[in-house]
């Protein structure tokens, strides 16, 4: 515009400024997440499968109650043969009492380690549930339910994507889902019918440890019972 030109004042009115916070434009309002990022809110997972507990209570009932009566057996059964025959020599009264002892001891410890600890559940996190794959967010956002014939999902990087606990398993965890348990376990054996828990880890790391401890405890207090028994009925025998 020249120096000399004319100012021209416009004759329509100013354009009114909306009091309040600006509204944001539709243009700039967030949309779905992109394909491949399925990145969703904690809020939309749902709930972990419930586990069969009326099934795991029993087999967890009748596996105690099995341990505790062998022990019983077992403890008695040497109590008898030491004291009540009377036949044996020192020092082997009390070495077969302090050895079925210590075995009972070393059982019951194993036991509540196997009935209470964790056998290696994998938990939900940030790290294990994200990102979801794309066929189970779109399912998420819909809510609506995993299809019980759904498969895992495999990746070649990050592992399996268990879609009932909605977790990734890394290859070299030997992560199983457990159908009693309803959890994934890393380093899985199998899921025990006598004892109603997932057996899975390695040495004491889970409750693998506690496992073949119980079972050693249980032969070797089998034994130090019959060992017993038949030195004191030996030497009774042989005094008469």
């Amino acid at each position: 515009m020249g120096a000399g030109a004319p100012v021209v004042v416009s004759s329509q009115p100013a354009a009114t400024v909306p009091h309040g916070p600006p509204q944001p434009s539709p243009a700039v309002l967030p949309g779905p997440d992109p394909p491949g990022n399925a990145e969703l809110p904690w809020s939309e997972f749902p709930a972990m499968p419930p586990p069969r507990l009326t099934s795991m209570r029993m087999e967890a009932c009748g596996g105690c109650t099995t341990v505790l009566c062998i022990i019983a057996v077992c403890v008695g059964g040497t109590h008898w043969a030491v004291l009540s025959l009377g036949e044996m020599e020192d020092p082997l009264p009390p070495l077969f009492l302090s050895a079925i002892w210590a075995e009972t001891l070393v059982a019951l410890c194993c036991l509540a380690g196997l009935m209470f600890g964790d056998p290696g559940v994998v938990l939900r996190s940030e790290q294990r549930c994200k990102p979801v794959p794309d066929g189970v967010a779109d399912l998420l956002r819909a809510g609506q339910p995993i299809p019980a014939d759904m498969r895992n999902i495999e990746d070649p990087v990050r592992g399996t994507f268990c879609v009932r606990c909605l977790v990734w398993r890394g290859s070299d965890e030997k992560a199983h889902h457990c159908s009693t348990c309803q959890r994934c376990v890393t380093d899985f054996d199998h899921h025990c019918g006598v004892f109603g828990r997932c057996i899975a880890g390695r040495g004491f790391r889970g409750n693998m440890g506690y496992f073949k401890v119980i079972i050693a405890m249980v032969l070797v207090g089998i034994v130090t019972f019959v060992a017993a028994l038949l030195v004191g009925m030996g030497m009774r025998t042989s005094k008469m």
